[in-house]
């Protein structure tokens, strides 16, 4: 174990506040949803959006500090893939959920705001895969980055 723990590199640490912070704001956007929007309930949003703001800049940072300090391995970029997920997919696509999903709604748009989560996740799962496998080499702008997109997301919701 302490092997282990020996080859994190600080940026493996900022990438794994990167995921942290992601799965702290999904918390406060479970605890907004509600029949019914209250002081309390967008409170809780807006400390759930601040740590998605966070990070990004988390996210950002890790790359320099990677170039800076450099690391004892080489699965960083799949870590930081991973950490991604949870920051710029699965936690918009819950802000999407705990955003519109409130009160009595129709069966029509309980499944389009059913649709649009699952999408705003699998869309940015598949982005990060295919920029992940293709080594971060792109010399051209290949779609959209999903902290780009989660910030999109936040607008939208918010």
């Amino acid at each position: 174990m302490l092997r282990f723990v020996s080859k994190i590199s600080p940026a493996d640490f900022i990438t794994l506040g990167n995921a942290l912070c992601a799965i702290v704001a999904i918390t406060f956007f479970i605890d907004a949803r509600g029949a019914e929007i209250t002081e309390e309930n967008v409170n809780s949003i807006t400390i759930g959006i601040s740590l998605l703001f966070l990070s990004m800049i988390l996210d950002g940072l890790d790359g320099v500090v990677a170039r800076k300090f450099g690391s004892n391995h080489n699965y960083g970029k799949h870590l930081d893939s991973i950490s991604d997920t949870f920051s710029f997919c699965i936690a918009p696509g819950i802000l999407i959920y705990c955003t519109y999903f409130r009160g009595e709604l129709n069966n029509s748009l309980k499944f389009l705001i059913i649709a649009a989560m699952a999408l705003a996740i699998l869309f940015g799962i598949f982005r990060l895969v295919v920029f992940t496998k293709e080594g971060h080499k792109h010399k051209d702008f290949f779609g959209i980055p999903t902290p780009l997109n989660a910030a999109f997301i936040i607008l939208m919701s918010y």
